[in-house]
């Protein structure tokens, strides 16, 4: 077995009852866990490969509420908070773990309703469009309407002689621009 110990991505999100916590790691469904009213323990070794981590909670929870799912891919653990409250400085005591991030499937900010954490409803963009320059797809007006733009940058348009073309070709015989030579200063006193 490996000696080393890898830290599996811990998923978590804070509500003002419980706190969602999701280990994403297949095959951990004989993981140690050990959750504490201020703490959480996880082990689980998995094709020779150890994984652990230790959290300290920023306050307490009930260990004897918690619930588990465990599926193929992650763990999802359900702890009930002692005292509901949000908890605005994240879930942990010191500084925040790197293998720690935010859950956004079960991310709620204090001031949205609870029912609208049940999932993310991906029909409130079934009226946008699509993006401009994609072929068949709405979302940006027809720029061909505004005219020739050139003038806005700085160069002539193929109009602005009177000419009817299309297209004006460049003339090929054009003289190349001669770099400008850096005047010798004199060095005589005027």
């Amino acid at each position: 077995m490996n000696s080393t110990v890898r830290h599996p991505e811990v998923l978590w999100a804070d509500r003002e009852d419980l706190v969602y916590l999701t280990v994403s790691l297949s095959d951990a469904q004989k993981a140690k866990i050990d959750v504490k009213k201020d703490s959480i323990d996880f082990s689980v070794d998995i094709n020779e490969a150890h994984y652990a981590f230790h959290l300290d909670f920023i306050k307490s929870i009930k260990p004897e509420e918690t619930k588990k799912s465990l599926t193929g891919r992650k763990i999802v653990l359900i702890l009930y908070k002692a005292k509901p409250e949000w908890w605005e400085n994240g879930l942990v005591k010191g500084i925040k773990p790197n293998f720690l991030k935010i859950d956004f499937d079960h991310y709620l900010d204090e001031d949205e309703p609870e029912d609208k954490a049940s999932g993310f409803d991906m029909n409130q963009f079934s009226g946008m469009g699509g993006m401009g320059g994609m072929g068949g797809m709405g979302g940006m007006p027809d720029l061909s309407k505004l005219g020739d733009l050139s003038s806005m940058l700085g160069k002539e348009s193929a109009d602005d002689d009177g000419s009817d073309d299309e297209t004006k070709p460049e003339s090929s015989k054009a003289e190349p621009s001669k770099p400008e030579s850096p005047k010798a200063e004199s060095s005589k006193p005027e």
